[in-house]
């Protein structure tokens, strides 16, 4: 069928009708997307039903694929802001569509995140059908980042992409109360240089009200937020800059060691280290996993599973880059992910790491 559209498109094009060459290039990148799209739900399913070994955890209910105006997000830094923007622009309609269900929404951080729900704040402003529902809560305080950069000129934009200033600018868009406290008196990452006060540190912080709001007194506490949270939105990082929330001032921090670091943990979502298979025991890894006072991997599993078979909306991640794909592709395979909002790039990066995973499974042709 999208061989004879194509067909029929490119027919039109050259003999018939004086269609724009832009209209044709967008009709191109949207059956390239939807290809993609097509490419990896099937090497997902195709990997879940197979060997132990590598198999994946089942929770993947839709992916979706998008083509920004920037060719490689890669390239500079520059590049991949102007995709993320391009891309929180054109993601926005989907992601709101996919709440539509949800009524409670956890909060990642970061570039990414800001950046789609800027745009699904602005669009959910117009619509008065979505008004009133649903809540949106954060998952982690203040970065360490942003402690530093409190007193430039810059650090409205470091607030802006802090998980509490995003839950709070959806919550005004969608017309609704916040459910609690922002966490604006817990820090994401205990930043501390004895290591053996850290856990008296985190013990305290633990018994703040709007802590034990969101994440309970205990674990697995039905009363929490993140116990009852339908939906959430959250970002990977990239396996080239792990835990980017960390600033140069934890290079110095006993036991931790950056330099390296990316040897044992794969990246994080929303802040939580995944740490690489059988490297969960390393000292650094233990050591920053202690210190972490935002949403844990398994709070994001407990969420995924819970809804895979909901009509809510569940874990949202998204990722723009090739360089964002591993993490990605960890994130599928510990059942992580419930919608995937991934740019074309990284959607092709994705395919191949899938393909080659699916290889040792079924070896094709020359492999």
């Amino acid at each position: 069928l999208q061989r004879a559209k194509r067909k029929y498109i490119t027919t039109t094009f050259n003999s018939k009708t004086k269609l724009s060459r832009k209209w044709k290039e967008e009709f191109d990148e949207e059956l390239n997307c939807s290809e993609l799209r097509k490419v990896i739900r099937d090497l997902v399913n195709r990997l879940a039903d197979g060997d132990a070994k590598f198999r994946l955890k089942k929770r993947l209910k839709d992916v979706h694929v998008y083509a920004t105006h920037v060719s490689n997000p890669d390239e500079s830094p520059d590049a991949w802001d102007k995709a993320t923007v391009d891309f929180g622009e054109i993601v926005s309609a989907d992601v709101l569509r996919a709440l539509k269900n949800s009524k409670l929404v956890a909060c990642g951080w970061g570039r990414t995140v800001f950046s789609v729900s800027k745009e699904v704040a602005a669009l959910a402003s117009k619509t008065k059908t979505v008004r009133g529902s649903p809540r949106f809560f954060s998952t982690c305080g203040l970065m360490p980042t942003e402690f530093e950069e409190a007193s430039k000129l810059f650090a409205a934009h470091r607030l802006a992409i802090s998980s509490r200033m995003i839950a709070r600018s959806l919550n005004q868009a969608f017309g609704v109360l916040p459910e609690a406290e922002n966490l604006a008196t817990v820090p994401a990452l205990i930043h501390w240089e004895n290591d053996d006060d850290v856990g008296t540190l985190k013990e305290y912080l633990r018994s703040f009200e709007s802590y034990i709001r969101v994440f309970g007194k205990g674990k697995n506490d039905q009363d929490s937020l993140v116990w009852k949270a339908d939906a959430m939105l959250a970002a990977v990082s990239s396996p080239r800059a792990p835990l980017r929330f960390l600033s140069p001032q934890h290079l110095n921090l006993p036991k931790v060691k950056i330099l390296g670091l990316k040897d044992y943990v794969v990246g994080d979502i929303a802040g939580a280290i995944i740490a690489r298979e059988g490297k969960g025991d390393n000292e650094a890894v233990k050591n920053l996993t202690e210190r972490w006072m935002g949403i844990t991997i398994e709070h994001i599993e407990g969420l995924a599973k819970r809804e895979e078979t909901s009509d809510k909306a569940g874990v949202m991640v998204f990722a723009v880059g090739t360089a964002r794909a591993e993490v990605v592709l960890e994130c599928i395979t510990r059942g992580l992910v419930n919608h995937l909002f991934i740019e074309k790039s990284t959607a092709r990066a994705l395919a191949k790491l899938l393909q080659k995973k699916l290889w040792a499974i079924e070896p094709g042709p020359g492999n």
